[in-house]
């Protein structure tokens, strides 16, 4: 699967998810992809690699808290990762962009997080 059509089907399958009343809301949504996978997603993600991938998707400020908080690639994701919860649907998706760039398969974890819940529906 291409990068490209990865994305396009990730994009396909979260609108189908937001059609279901309890995850109608980008928060929930996104808490419930990406809460299961924070531990895996912090220590799988080098930081430096995907960092100038997350400017356009995080404000500065964040950015410079999650480095001035962590004392390294695990806890600046962790952070990273506490900001997500709070990011559109539209970010989040820039998001998963960015992770599929460098960590191809830390996007694929989401992507089989989104498929059961799809699962469930």
């Amino acid at each position: 699967m291409s990068h490209q059509s990865f994305i396009d089907d990730f994009r396909s399958k979260l609108n189908q998810l937001k059609s279901c009343p309890a995850l109608s809301d980008d928060y929930h949504l996104i808490s419930e992809i990406l809460t299961p996978c924070i531990q895996f997603t912090s220590h799988e993600i080098i930081f430096a690699n995907i960092k100038d991938r997350l400017v356009p998707i995080f404000p500065t400020r964040n950015l410079q808290h999650a480095e001035a908080s962590g004392k390294g690639s695990i806890d600046i994701m962790l952070n990273i990762c506490d900001y997500a919860l709070k990011l559109m649907l539209p970010d989040f998706l820039q998001l998963v962009e960015a992770i599929a760039e460098d960590h191809f398969h830390v996007a694929e974890k989401l992507m089989e997080r989104v498929d059961e819940m799809l699962a469930t529906l």
